[in-house]
């Protein structure tokens, strides 16, 4: 299916503060490679043409930051709005997906995601058009063990059906939203959400699309991380 006749928003949420990384800045804008965390993304987005705009969603106090620092000093011209998010993550998202005008078809990306293909961004767009909401992932390699309170094994899944989600996660926009609106409406927020792919199954009962990720697309959690991405960009 061609959605070269639809209208792809993206969504980077760039409002996290990384405190599992124990720095003093926040993890979006960490410098690799003598730019930001947050640069990679948004400049693999600026020249990706099935993206026809950029919103940011940030903190409140590096709004300002993000607007001179970044989207200014590299000239990213696809980046229409930066807005302030919330506490939690969900909030953010909320806050950009209100900030968003006239499109078919939302991206939402974490920015502590900087390594990205082509091919991720054409899946998951092509599979939400096709199925409404759709989320990138790879199978998980490792076997995984579910322990109980004692910590003594459990059970163990079939590694096989384990998928381990990324981000960018492709959605019809006014499905997203109306779930969005739902869950704010039904004040279901105290829900253990971690990703928009739960409140569109949540509260709609949507089924979502896995599609073929990157074992590269991984998100930055320690400084481990650092090191691999910044491999990843030689």
């Amino acid at each position: 299916m061609s959605y070269r006749d639809k209208k792809v928003t993206l969504i980077i949420v760039a409002a996290g503060k990384g405190t599992r990384l124990n720095s003093k800045v926040k993890k979006q804008y960490l410098l690799i490679k003598n730019k930001p965390v947050i640069y990679y993304s948004l400049h693999f987005f600026e020249h990706n043409q099935s993206i026809d705009e950029v919103i940011i969603v940030t903190s409140k106090e590096d709004v300002l930051y993000c607007k001179e620092e970044v989207v200014l000093k590299y000239g990213f011209e696809k980046v229409k709005n930066i807005v302030a998010g919330g506490e939690e993550r969900y909030q953010s998202v909320f806050a950009g997906l209100e900030a968003v005008k006239n499109t078919d078809i939302v991206l939402i990306h974490d920015a502590a995601r900087p390594f990205l293909t082509p091919e991720i961004i054409d899946n998951v767009i092509e599979n939400a058009l096709l199925y409404k909401a759709a989320v990138p992932a790879v199978n998980v390699k490792d076997t995984i063990r579910v322990a109980d309170k004692h910590m003594f094994s459990e059970k163990t899944p079939n590694r096989n059906l384990l998928w381990a989600i990324q981000t960018p996660q492709a959605f019809d926009y006014h499905l997203l939203l109306q779930a969005y609106n739902t869950l704010f409406e039904k004040k279901h927020e105290k829900l253990n959400i971690t990703d928009d792919a739960m409140v569109i199954e949540s509260m709609l009962k949507i089924k979502v699309k896995i599609t073929q990720g990157d074992y590269r697309n991984i998100k930055i959690t320690t400084k481990d991380d650092i090191v691999t991405i910044s491999n990843f960009l030689q």
